[in-house]
């Protein structure tokens, strides 16, 4: 169906707004992101929470996944290519405790099962910072993955200073994979909220992004 670019835009907008309620009532049941033809997808949330239900998606051509925070989230038939894991902006750790700090990143542990069919793993500083933070916890946990090729490390963190820990526990499951240093990025890297950036959620979208505040 051709629609004016008016409309489109609107149904756009009417179907991010439905998606953000369903997923900000979580804990009372599953939220499901339903697009045969759903290339990327980033989610973004603000919320460290426990939450009860899940974020469900059925998207088997899904390629390329960003999560910013942490949720728990199923992937139904999809084989991720690309994982971008970021924690800058998910909570502000001057105003936590380490010791609530640190239950919160064990939390964000929970989710990395979910993507481990990523073949590339790209992590933001404060990723590996909460990684490393926890890294007693770690050295007892087996690899969430088990199909890396490579782990892109992010613009001038040196791989030496990678903990043999957190090492382990990223590669341990993908013996042949190897780590990549990020080159110089264009533009800072900024969290930038996430909108629907492309149609609606039909067999025409390709790229979709979701806030959850």
């Amino acid at each position: 169906m051709d629609l004016p670019w008016e409309e489109k835009k609107l149904l756009r907008r009417i179907s991010e707004y439905k998606v953000e309620d369903r997923i900000s009532s979580l804990p009372d049941g599953d939220c499901y992101i339903r697009c045969p033809q759903l290339i990327n997808l980033k989610i973004e949330t603000r919320c460290y929470d426990a939450i009860e239900g899940q974020i469900v998606v059925l998207a088997p051509k899904l390629t390329n996944f960003t999560s910013v925070g942490t949720f728990p989230i199923t992937f139904e038939d999809s084989k991720l290519d690309n994982v971008y894991i970021k924690l800058r902006g998910w909570i502000d750790p001057m105003n936590i405790s380490k010791k609530t700090l640190k239950e919160y990143y064990r939390r964000f542990t929970i989710m990395l099962p979910s993507l481990g069919s990523a073949k590339t793993l790209s992590l933001q500083l404060e990723t590996i910072e909460a990684l490393s933070s926890i890294s007693n916890f770690l050295v007892s946990s087996p690899s969430p993955f088990y199909n890396l090729k490579c782990v892109k490390l992010p613009h001038g963190f040196e791989e030496a200073s990678l903990s043999s820990i957190v090492r382990s526990y990223l590669l341990s499951g993908s013996p042949t994979a190897t780590i990549v240093a990020t080159l110089p990025p264009v533009h800072a890297d900024r969290v930038i909220p996430s909108t629907l950036v492309e149609g609606t959620c039909n067999d025409q979208v390709s790229s979709y992004g979701v806030n959850t505040y």
